[in-house]
């Protein structure tokens, strides 16, 4: 465990935070030593062969989380959750979730099941979920609602997060996708509607000096920081330290100042 890992009170604190998802253990050490924002979790169905069982994920990590970490959960489609015998138990120490909408493009009741779904997983929870909507770049693949809909949904029910991914999980990225232009209007309204936005969607090193120009409050990547950048090979320890140094002085960002003041304003607090 690190000790002291300080994480900042809201979202445009830190501009803008890391979220990378991690597989097992290893990674989940490899995360933290590089001062990762939000540790993202798989979902209960797994992620292959290696994939550390849930219970193991649950009994194992609610003892290594630093006060204060961010962690997150994919709990993957509306359409897998609904559908499943009885309510999964998502782990308190979890903080937001995030869901999407594949296949329900022309369910006009999707919302409404959102919210349900939503209800129904927070009914035994000492404090609610943070739920994040996702929207897809590639809407039209997907079958999903359209990612403007998406975000007033999110703005109507009082998500914590609109999440901008990709459902091709490799190959092209959001602005394969979506025009420079348009990711521009869609980020503007999501912030004059004060709605925190979660950029994903297979991009690179290479694209964050515009990831960063599109003023999101996280952004998510996992190929770019694993080996070969390939998302299905293990963290690398180099491509992440690079990338979070490199976020960091992109948008100049003092973390050693930053964290420097959060521990005097900690100290003061418990004086």
């Amino acid at each position: 465990m690190i000790s002291g890992y300080l994480m900042p009170d809201s979202y445009g604190e830190l501009p803008p935070r890391l979220m990378v998802p991690v597989r097992d253990f290893v990674e989940w050490d490899l995360a933290l030593a590089n001062e990762v924002d939000i540790v993202d979790l798989p979902w209960i169905k797994g992620t292959g062969e290696t994939a550390v069982p849930w219970e193991d994920w649950t009994a194992g990590l609610s003892s290594l989380c630093p006060p204060g970490l961010g962690i997150s959960i994919d709990c993957g489609e509306l359409t897998e959750i609904s559908g499943m015998t009885g309510d999964p138990q998502i782990p308190q120490f979890v903080r937001w979730a995030r869901l999407g909408f594949a296949g329900l493009g022309c369910d006009v009741a999707w919302k409404e099941t959102w919210c349900a779904i939503r209800s129904r997983l927070d009914a035994d929870r000492t404090r609610p979920i943070s739920w994040w909507a996702v929207a897809y770049a590639d809407h039209n693949i997907a079958l999903s609602p359209h990612p403007q809909e998406i975000l007033q949904a999110a703005v109507e029910t009082r998500a914590s997060g609109f999440m901008l991914d990709t459902f091709v999980s490799s190959g092209p990225n959001l602005v394969d996708w979506m025009s420079p232009q348009e990711l521009t209007d869609l980020l503007r309204q999501a912030r004059e509607l004060q709605m925190p936005v979660i950029l994903g969607g297979e991009t690179t090193s290479e694209d964050l000096e515009w990831l960063c120009d599109l003023e999101p409050d996280v952004i998510a990547v996992r190929n770019c920081v694993c080996r070969y950048g390939d998302a299905t090979e293990p963290l690398s320890p180099t491509r992440l330290e690079w990338y979070r140094q490199t976020l960091d002085a992109s948008v100049e960002f003092d973390r050693a100042g930053w964290k420097a003041s959060r521990a005097l304003q900690f100290a003061s607090s418990n004086s």
